[in-house]
């Protein structure tokens, strides 16, 4: 039994991962930094209020992956969160672009023949559509910037481009900022070396 339970155990991890893997999609990350800024002079973070990702003064369940993630990244460099006078502000920022382009569509044809046979005499006119239409699938850019507190100054921006697939759902959404957040952040310059 024990055996089995292994088993089962091992097929829902491999089972996880191709999930996992089929959901991943590509990132195109840039990043800019401060050239000047040496980041390892800082320990502690804090999040802009409102964030630029927060809708009408209400923190959206977007903000919320957003501020989780990037947690998780800062604090695996060794920075710390905290609530007063942190010196490295966080901010999100989104923008959705449509981007139209023609697809092919079915072909709808009707018509009718002219000519002689078993029914006698017939005329007719064919009848075409545009085989082409238009859609509009809408792509997300995620940018992430991290701010010198006590300058008041961007000392970094990550750009996470194309992060939101036309056919993502609300149910990965999670994933796909954890995935993109993860991308930017291993660009960040390195924060040990204190």
């Amino acid at each position: 039994m024990r055996s089995f339970n292994t088993l089962l155990s091992r097929a829902s991890l491999i089972l996880l991962a191709l999930v996992l893997s089929a959901c991943a999609i590509p990132l195109q990350v840039q990043t800019a930094a401060d050239p000047g800024v040496h980041f390892g002079q800082y320990q502690t973070f804090g999040f802009v209020e409102p964030l630029g990702t927060d809708r009408n003064g209400f923190q959206s369940l977007v903000s919320t992956h957003l501020k989780a993630a990037a947690t998780r990244e800062l604090q695996a460099r060794g920075l710390r969160p905290v609530d007063t006078a942190p010196q490295l502000l966080v901010d999100f920022g989104i923008r959705v672009v449509e981007r139209p382009r023609l697809a092919p569509a079915p072909v709808f044809t009707l018509g009718f023949g002219l000519g002689r046979g078993h029914w006698g005499l017939g005329a007719g006119i064919p009848i075409y559509t545009d085989p082409r239409y238009t859609v509009s699938p809408a792509f997300g850019t995620l940018a992430i910037d991290l701010i010198d507190a006590s300058r008041r100054r961007m000392i970094w921006e990550g750009l996470v481009i194309d992060v939101l697939p036309p056919t993502a759902t609300p149910d990965q959404w999670q994933a796909v900022i954890d995935s993109a957040v993860q991308a930017a952040f291993a660009r960040l310059p390195s924060v040990t070396g204190r």
